[in-house]
């Protein structure tokens, strides 16, 4: 075995003991409430800059009253329910799909149980949506993927990288389900999912106006249901919550650090937010656990002398929901008024509002990002000999392998080769030379991703020689 594989070797269990003891410091209960709509919006809007101006907008309200008015009657949302399973208990029963189906009707309807546990100062602001779900379409699929990992990569230099393209679990290819068209059904993925951090991720949402192969509702599939065991997030309440996304509903609180949070709703008191025992907040306006009436947080909103944290669309538990309130309500059915993001779903005009994505633009969404570089000196530094890197590039969901390609930046020659893993060896690198490396994913059906950008790097050294070295791709 060669030094530099030795070399190799304990680096990488070296980094696995550290990974695996911080991981274990690290465990924590889902405390608190993880949705990550505000975020994946974001940067929704960073790949797809072309939805600037129109993703989730709302209408000026001389505009939308004039519109509400001809908007009569409940409208009807056909719903279609896509549930990935691994194992048998994540596959769920038709009847714990119905019952969620019935809560999310109960809950926009204003006839949940607990909707007499709406404060007396609020209760004339309590609405019934006049929204209902129709479900229409229930598939279940098996899937050889154990946990769809969602908008979590990393870049080079550590930060968090969202974009839509990471979510497997909309995509029939990538072992999940493709989308109904969005201008006929709200869809729904319920499946394993996760977004990398501690607390476990219950759901997102797309905003109106956005990408049609992607728009719809994705929720984890043990706080589906309208009785489940996953407390305190056992009531349904999170596809209330993201469903509220869905037809353009940010957090009650807004979402932007410091200051006192406003979701741009007039009957909703702006409020900071936070925690009943620990008195700290998240600081983007959002309230945990089941604050006791009345409740504020923060000395941010002096006019709020009570925040309405059993609105459905703060963080809390969700025993300690209840309620939308009129102007939530004239912001959704604004949606499906003439004109409206929305508006196919009930008028059967197949012509809609949302982008659709090329199938090119969709397979280079599954570009491998190189996240790494680490470069060793080996033998004898002063002659250059024995110089070699490593590169790190991250993994794309459902890829056999990897198509990885190097050279000299003067040359026009790319050296390549196939691995199976996320990282591959530089060798007999010469200094003061520049090089470039880029990387491909092979997925299982055949189909190439879009190649990495370019990662540009030299070394170093003092053999002017050096550079005459021809560059070695080793797996």
């Amino acid at each position: 075995m060669s030094d530099s594989l030795i070399f190799f070797k304990f680096f990488t269990v070296i980094k696995q003991t550290l990974t695996i003891l911080l991981c274990g410091l690290f465990v924590t209960v889902q405390a608190q409430r993880n949705c990550g709509t505000e975020d994946y919006n974001q940067n929704i809007l960073k790949e797809f800059p072309e939805l600037s101006g129109r993703y989730g907008r709302t209408n000026p309200d001389q505009l939308l009253n004039e519109k509400l008015k001809r908007l009569g009657g409940v409208i009807r949302i056909p719903v279609a329910v896509h549930v990935l399973y691994n194992k048998e208990e994540e596959k769920l029963s038709d009847e714990m799909i119905n019952s969620q189906i019935k809560q999310l009707n109960l809950d926009f309807a204003a006839k949940n149980i607990d909707i007499t546990n709406v404060p007396g100062e609020f209760k004339d602001r309590v609405a019934d949506c006049q929204i209902e779900f129709e479900l229409k379409i229930i598939n279940k699929i098996k899937t050889e993927e154990k946990q769809f990992l969602v908008q979590f990569k990393r870049d080079r230099r550590g930060a968090k990288v969202y974009k839509p393209a990471y979510e497997p679990i909309k995509f029939s290819s990538f072992g999940g389900k493709d989308a109904m068209p969005c201008a006929q059904y709200l869809n729904i993925w319920v499946g394993n999912i996760t977004d990398g951090s501690a607390g476990q991720l219950l759901g997102y949402a797309t905003f109106p106006g956005g990408v049609c192969e992607y728009d719809g509702v994705v929720i984890y599939y043990k706080c589906f249901g309208q009785s489940t065991s996953y407390k305190p997030y056992n009531k349904g309440r999170t596809l209330t919550h993201e469903v509220g996304h869905w037809l353009n509903l940010r957090h009650i609180g807004g979402d932007k650090p410091g200051g006192c949070g406003d979701d741009l709703i007039s009957d909703t008191p702006p409020q900071k937010g936070g925690s009943e025992t620990a008195r700290t907040g998240n600081g983007e306006g959002q309230n945990f656990g089941c604050p006791v009436h009345p409740f504020v947080y923060n000395p941010d909103c002096p006019e709020t002398t009570a925040e309405m944290f059993m609105n459905y669309m703060d963080y809390v538990n969700d025993e300690c929901m209840n309620m939308f309130t009129i102007k939530q309500k004239d912001r959704m059915r604004s949606l499906f008024v003439e004109g409206g993001d929305r508006a196919s779903l009930v008028n059967g005009v197949s012509e809609n509002k949302q982008l659709f994505v090329t199938d090119e633009k969709r397979t280079d969404n599954f570009t491998p990002v190189i996240t790494d570089f680490k470069k060793y000196f080996h033998c004898n530094p002063v002659t250059d000999t024995c110089r070699f890197a490593f590169v790190f590039w991250t993994e794309t969901p459902n890829a056999k392998e990897y198509k990885v390609f190097a050279k000299k930046v003067k040359s026009a020659t790319w050296e390549t080769i196939i691995t199976p893993n996320t990282y591959i060896k530089l060798d007999e690198l010469g200094s003061h030379v520049l090089y470039e490396i880029k990387v491909q994913a092979v997925l299982n059906n055949g189909k190439l991703s879009g190649e990495s950008t370019p990662y540009i790097f030299k070394l170093k050294g003092n053999n002017p020689f050096s550079k005459l070295k021809d560059l070695k791709l080793i797996i």
